[in-house]
């Protein structure tokens, strides 16, 4: 059965929050610990980034120079991306890990994407 490219990027959603609440349970002590979970999962260059403001958190801004998802898609031209941000499965888990952390609903947004010919993926997250 072949999936479209929707079905496939649902799936990925999907799979990314169910990986953010494995990790989550695992636990970490340090932002540094996280990134080497992250750089385990196959992403590289991961940077995060937390903007606070009066102990809250406003922001936090996750770069990732190579992700799982624009991996795939490079490695399979026949699926037509449509050159905009894809990384569903990364945003999902980002979100997932930053709402269960900070208990609170949170939003995110792919801001730059590999697979739109940026040099990174950059996802920002803020609490809802």
């Amino acid at each position: 059965m072949k999936l479209s490219f929707d079905e496939l990027e649902e799936e990925s959603e999907e799979k990314g929050e169910e990986f953010a609440e494995i990790i989550f349970r695992k636990g970490w002590d340090s932002i540094d610990e996280l990134i080497e979970t992250l750089e385990g999962l196959g992403m590289d260059g991961v940077d995060i980034e937390v903007k606070k403001s009066g102990g809250s958190v406003e922001e936090i801004v996750v770069r990732v120079e190579t992700t799982v998802t624009a991996d795939f898609y490079e490695e399979n031209p026949d699926i037509d991306v449509e050159g905009s941000p894809a990384c569903r499965f990364e945003a999902a888990l980002f979100r997932r890990l930053a709402e269960l952390y900070y208990e609170t609903e949170m939003e995110v947004s792919e801001e730059r994407c590999r697979l739109a010919g940026d040099d990174h993926c950059e996802f920002r997250i803020r609490p809802k």
